[in-house]
C-alpha cells in the first residue's frame, strides 16, 4: 500500500474508529501536526493525552496550550526543514522527547471534561449573579 514513494515504512489510515486512533497515537513516539490554521487543534491535545511528544506547525489555536520545548515543539516558519529537524530532535534524544511528554500529560489534564464542566458552571454563576445584582424589582 506504499504509494508514495518514500525510504522508510509507513501505513496509511482512512476513517478509523476512535479507539483505533488511541491506539495509533500510544504506540508513536512522535505525532507531527502541520495544520497552518486552526482555532483549536484536538489531535495534538490528544497525542499529549496518549503519551507521544507532538511537533507541530505554530497556529493560533495550539498557542492555547502548546509551549515550544515545555510541551511540544513547535516550528514558527511552517518549514518541513524545521519540522523534520525537530522531529529527528525527539527520536534521537529520549530524555528530551520523554519530557514533553510528562509535561504534555500535565497539560491536558487543564482541558479534561470535569475541568471544563466546573469552568462553565463557574462562568454561569458569575453571569448570574451579575445579572441579579444590577436588576431592579
Amino acid at each position: 500500500m506504499n504509494k508514495y514513494k518514500l525510504n522508510f515504512d509507513y501505513e496509511v489510515y482512512y476513517r478509523i474508529s476512535y479507539d483505533k486512533m488511541a491506539e495509533i497515537y500510544r504506540a508513536s513516539k512522535v505525532f507531527l501536526y502541520t495544520s497552518k490554521l486552526e482555532a483549536f487543534p484536538l489531535p495534538p491535545l490528544e497525542a499529549m493525552a496518549s503519551g507521544t511528544a507532538v511537533v507541530s506547525t505554530d497556529n493560533i489555536g495550539i498557542r492555547e496550550y502548546g509551549l515550544h520545548r515545555y510541551n511540544c515543539l513547535l516550528d514558527t516558519q511552517h518549514n518541513e526543514i524545521n519540522l523534520s529537524r525537530y522531529t529527528l530532535e525527539l527520536l534521537n534524544n529520549e530524555d528530551f522527547r520523554l519530557k514533553l511528554v510528562r509535561n504534555g500529560l500535565s497539560t491536558v489534564q487543564k482541558y479534561s471534561w470535569n475541568v471544563i464542566v466546573e469552568n462553565w458552571m463557574k462562568m454561569l454563576e458569575e453571569i448570574t449573579n451579575d445579572f441579579n445584582k444590577n436588576i431592579r424589582i
